[in-house]
């Protein structure tokens, strides 16, 4: 059941005024406050009576060890501004996996076009060379998500890490290589085969890219 759909069965007008019963004069005031300045900055009413129950949820619990909504949440005006913009993302955490995938296609592409262009005997034309973005990049993805830096594990010594570890690899270079035999499907008449410097300058820009982007997205967790 989706947390909307939750949210909808519960009976916030009789559920609240339960809860705000349970605080204390002082965590009354502040979730008093709290409504009256979420309702200045047209916070739909649905959403203002989630955000009071799970608060009042949880200060019922931490006011039995002294602590107050202050305390907790900070001032009334930092809570809304901390609602306004929405939950904050945990830069503890590998990035997503669509940015992880961005990232590996953009690192193998790019690598691979630069190769391409060097080499003055390579048959790929541009279309398969796009491909490989996506191929490449689902490899990378299945790499990276077994890798021990995302997945947090020091002890290499680990067996069932190891033969893990090796089997997702060789799964992901079995997808590339696959995806490199597709590549080489793909009609002539629609795919190209630009001069190399035009690729080495592409896979050069592409490279860029991938630095810019991995700096403007915070990309977290990739292996290189």
């Amino acid at each position: 059941m989706s947390k909307h759909n939750e949210e909808m069965k519960i009976d916030y007008a009789t559920v609240n005024v339960e809860l705000y019963k349970q605080l204390n004069k002082r965590n009354q005031q502040y979730i008093y406050d709290l409504d009256k300045a979420l309702q200045a900055a047209n916070v739909a009413s649905l959403q203002r009576h989630s955000v009071k129950h799970d608060m009042m949820q949880e200060l019922i619990t931490a006011q039995k060890q002294g602590a107050t909504a202050r305390q907790i949440y900070g001032t009334v005006s930092q809570q809304v501004a901390a609602i306004l913009s929405g939950p904050k993302e945990d830069f503890s955490k590998p990035s997503p996996d669509l940015h992880l995938f961005i990232d590996g296609a953009l690192m193998i592409g790019a690598m691979f076009m630069v190769i391409t262009g060097i080499s003055s005997q390579s048959s790929f034309g541009i279309v398969s060379l796009l491909l490989n973005f996506f191929f490449g990049g689902f490899a990378m993805l299945i790499i990276t998500k077994s890798s021990p830096k995302y997945l947090g594990i020091t002890n290499f010594r680990n067996n069932k890490f190891l033969i893990r570890y090796i089997g997702m690899t060789a799964l992901a270079m079995f997808v590339w290589v696959i995806g490199m035999g597709l590549m080489g499907l793909v009609p002539q008449a629609i795919n190209p085969v630009l001069d190399g410097t035009v690729y080495i300058v592409l896979g050069v820009v592409i490279i860029a890219l991938r630095f810019y982007l991995k700096r403007k997205l915070n990309i977290r967790g990739t292996i290189f």
